[in-house]
């Protein structure tokens, strides 16, 4: 999940795309609740989109929010 300042939807990072021209993030709005459609109709209505790097403005900040599974370790044993 990302979300930033001036920039403040939120977004739910799924992908990334690099080639040498453009990197992009495949970015799915946090806030969809319905059925499940057809990816052509979630594309359509910018619930999914693949939205390039250079379209985030460099004068906002963002947090990422990066959930980390539970590690199992043995303690002293």
């Amino acid at each position: 999940m990302m979300g930033g300042d001036v920039d403040c939807s939120s977004k739910g990072i799924m992908g990334l795309h690099i080639d040498d021209k453009e990197s992009s993030l495949l970015i799915v709005d946090p806030h969809y609740v319905g059925k499940e459609e057809t990816r052509e109709f979630l594309q359509n209505k910018g619930w999914v989109k693949w939205q390039p790097l250079g379209d985030f403005l460099s004068s906002s900040f963002y947090n990422l929010c990066l959930p980390q599974a539970k590690a199992i370790c043995k303690l002293n044993q």
